[in-house]
């Protein structure tokens, strides 16, 4: 598996997203992720290190039906991949902000910079 871009690859969706979260919220709907990365260190031998990456996904709006139908497009680029995801139940921030959380897990190879 490549590693994702999820910057480019999510705003791609036509959603403004930004890693971990934004200093000053947009305008709805707009979301967030984070990628936490295990990095595994390679038998010096081979020159390969093995990356485990848990990503977390959230979207946000201001009306329910209108995050329903617009996670439709990630829930596609996600079902893309070919990778599970857990999309966990939408929950209520406050009467006038909803959200939608997915999280996944993939793992990735690559070249170890000093091979």
């Amino acid at each position: 598996m490549r590693a994702l871009n999820l910057y480019d690859e999510l705003n791609a969706l036509g959603i403004k997203f930004e890693p971990i979260g934004f200093v000053k919220a947009p305008a709805y709907p707009y979301g967030t992720y984070v990628d936490d990365a295990d990095v595994h260190q390679p038998d010096t031998n081979i020159g390969v290190r093995t990356v485990r990456h848990r990503v977390t996904i959230e979207m946000y709006d201001s009306v329910l039906k209108d995050l329903e139908s617009r996670v439709k497009p990630l829930e596609s680029w996600l079902n893309g991949l070919a990778l599970d995801y857990t999309r966990r139940p939408r929950f209520v921030v406050d009467e006038d902000h909803y959200a939608m959380t997915y999280s996944l897990q993939y793992t990735t190879k690559e070249r170890n910079e000093t091979s």
